[in-house]
C-alpha cells in the first residue's frame, strides 16, 4: 500500500469519526438548546404574569408624563435663578476682597448645579430648558 493510499484511509477514518461525532453532538446539542429556550419562554412568562415588566414600562410612562416633568422642570428654573443670584454675591464679594465669602459662596454655585444635574436626569433631554443645558455642559 502506498503512502497515498494510507494517507486517504487516515483522512476517510477522520471523516467518518467526525461524522459520527457530528450526529451525536447535533442529537444533544438539540434537546439542550429546546431545553435552554422553554426556561427563557417560561421565565419571560413569570415576569410578565409578576407584573414586573408592566412596572417598569409604567415607570418610564410616569417619567414621561406632565404631572411629572413639570415640577422638575420648576425646581431646575428655581434653582438656576438661585445660582445667577449667587453668581451676582460672589463677584460681590470678590470686589469687596472677601474670598472666604466668595468661595463658600462658588461652593454652593456648584451644589446647585448638582441638584440640576440630578433633576435633568429624572426627565427627557429634550425637556431640559436651554439655558440649564448649556450650564450643565460646562
Amino acid at each position: 500500500m502506498s503512502s497515498k493510499d494510507k494517507e486517504q484511509n487516515e483522512w476517510r477514518k477522520g471523516v467518518t469519526q467526525v461524522t459520527k461525532d457530528g450526529s451525536w453532538t447535533v442529537k444533544k446539542l438539540i434537546p439542550l438548546g429546546l431545553l435552554i429556550f422553554g426556561i427563557l419562554i417560561i421565565g419571560v412568562w413569570i415576569l410578565k404574569g409578576s407584573d414586573i415588566i408592566k412596572m417598569d414600562i409604567e415607570r418610564e410612562t410616569i417619567q414621561h408624563s406632565r404631572q411629572y416633568i413639570e415640577p422638575r422642570v420648576a425646581k431646575m428654573q428655581n434653582l438656576y435663578t438661585e445660582y445667577t443670584k449667587l453668581q451676582t454675591r460672589s463677584a460681590e464679594a470678590e470686589e469687596r476682597g472677601a474670598m472666604k465669602v466668595a468661595k463658600t459662596i462658588r461652593a454652593q454655585q456648584i451644589a446647585q448645579i448638582d441638584q440640576m444635574r440630578l433633576e435633568a436626569g429624572n426627565i427627557p433631554a429634550h425637556e431640559i430648558p436651554e439655558k440649564i443645558k448649556q450650564l450643565l455642559e460646562r
